[in-house]
C-alpha cells in the first residue's frame, strides 16, 4: 500500500485541513482515513445516538424503580400477613401500599415515555447499518444543505410529506409488480417452448441394430442417480410433438390477460429511478421540517425507515 494525501469533503470547501490516508492495494481495502461522513453529519448522528442512549438509561432506570416498588409491596404484604393474619393490612400498611401504588403509576408513565423516546430514535440503528455498508462499498459522502422550508404548522406539513412518501412507496410496489407487455410475454413463452422442444426432438440412430433406433423407452423413463431423479418421462418429447399447439395456446392465453400498467424492463428501470429520486427529495424536505421544528422547540420523531442520506444531509 502506498501512503497518499486525502483531502476531506470539508477541506475542499475551507481549504484548511488535509488528512492522511492510504491508497488501497486491493478493492476490499478502505481508501479513506477514518470515516466516510463529513463532520456535520457525524456530529448530527452522535447527537441522535446520545439521545437514544439517554432514553435507554431512563428506561432501565424506570424499570429498576418499578422492580423496587414491586419488592416494597411484596414486603409490606408479607409482613402484614404474618403479623396480622386475622385483621388484614393495617392502616400503616395501607398507607405504604398507597404510596407504592402512586409511585408505580408515575414510574409506568416514565417507562412509556422512555419507550416512545427509544422508538423515536430507532432510525439510528438503520443509519449506522447504512454507514457500515458505505464503508464496505468505499463510499465517500458530501454534505449538502437541507432545502429551505417555511411552516405555520410543522406537524401538519410533516404529515403531508409523509403521505407523499407513502404514495411513492405504493408507486414503487406497483412498478415492482407491473405486468410484462404482451409482445414480450409471447416472445419469452415461445422461446421457452422452443428450448424444451429442441431438447426433446426425436432422432434416429442410423447404426442401431437393437430394434430401438429412437431410444424411445429411455425418452419416456425416469431413473434415480443417487438422490437425483433423471429423465423427464417424455415431457420434452411431447413438447416437441405439440409445439405448434402450445404456441397457439400461448397466443390465446396472452390475449386474455389483463396487462394494465405493463412496463418493459427499460420503462420499469426508469420508473424506479424517478420514484427513488422523488422519494429522496421528499425525505429531505421532511428532514428539513423536522430540523426547523426542533429549532422552534418542537420535537417530531423521525420514521424508523428514514433514508439515511436525508438524515445525515449528504449526497452519497
Amino acid at each position: 500500500m502506498a501512503d497518499i494525501t486525502f483531502v476531506s469533503p470539508e477541506a475542499t470547501k475551507t481549504g484548511d485541513r488535509v488528512e492522511r490516508g492510504w491508497i488501497a492495494a486491493t478493492p476490499a481495502e478502505k481508501p479513506w482515513p477514518d470515516h466516510p461522513l463529513p463532520a456535520k453529519s457525524r456530529a448530527k448522528l452522535e447527537r441522535a445516538k446520545s439521545e437514544l442512549e439517554a432514553a435507554r438509561t431512563a428506561y432501565f432506570s424506570a424499570q429498576e424503580r418499578m422492580r423496587d416498588a414491586d419488592r416494597r409491596e411484596a414486603i409490606v404484604r408479607h409482613t402484614q400477613a404474618n403479623r396480622h393474619n386475622a385483621v388484614g393490612v393495617t392502616p400503616q400498611g395501607r398507607v405504604e401500599l398507597d404510596r407504592v401504588a402512586v409511585e408505580r403509576n408515575f414510574t409506568r408513565d416514565a417507562i412509556e415515555r422512555a419507550e416512545a423516546q427509544m422508538r423515536g430514535y430507532a432510525f439510528v440503528h438503520a443509519v449506522e447499518r447504512w454507514i457500515a455498508d458505505a464503508l464496505h462499498l468505499s463510499t465517500l459522502a458530501r454534505h449538502i444543505d437541507l432545502p429551505p422550508v417555511r411552516s405555520k404548522d410543522f406537524r401538519r406539513d410533516v404529515a403531508s410529506v409523509r403521505a407523499e412518501i407513502a404514495a411513492l412507496a405504493d408507486e414503487w410496489e406497483a412498478a415492482e409488480n407491473a405486468p410484462v407487455p404482451a409482445h414480450q410475454l409471447r416472445t419469452d413463452a415461445v422461446a421457452e417452448i422452443e428450448r424444451v422442444a429442441a431438447s426433446g426432438a426425436l432422432s434416429i440412430s442410423k447404426t442401431s441394430r437393437d430394434g430401438a433406433p429412437l431410444g424411445l423407452s429411455k425418452r419416456l423413463a425416469t431413473w434415480k442417480v443417487g438422490d437425483t431423479i433423471a429423465g423427464d418421462a417424455g415431457a420434452s418429447l411431447f413438447t416437441w410433438i405439440l409445439r405448434d399447439q402450445l404456441v397457439a395456446r400461448v397466443d390465446d392465453i396472452v390475449r386474455g390477460l389483463d396487462l394494465t400498467g405493463a412496463m418493459t424492463d427499460r420503462e420499469r428501470a426508469q420508473e424506479f429511478e424517478r420514484i427513488a429520486r422523488e422519494k429522496l427529495a421528499a425525505e429531505r424536505r421532511e428532514e428539513a421540517l423536522i430540523v426547523a421544528a426542533e429549532a422552534d422547540g418542537l420535537h417530531i420523531p423521525r420514521r424508523a425507515d428514514i433514508d439515511p442520506r436525508a438524515f445525515l444531509e449528504i449526497d452519497a
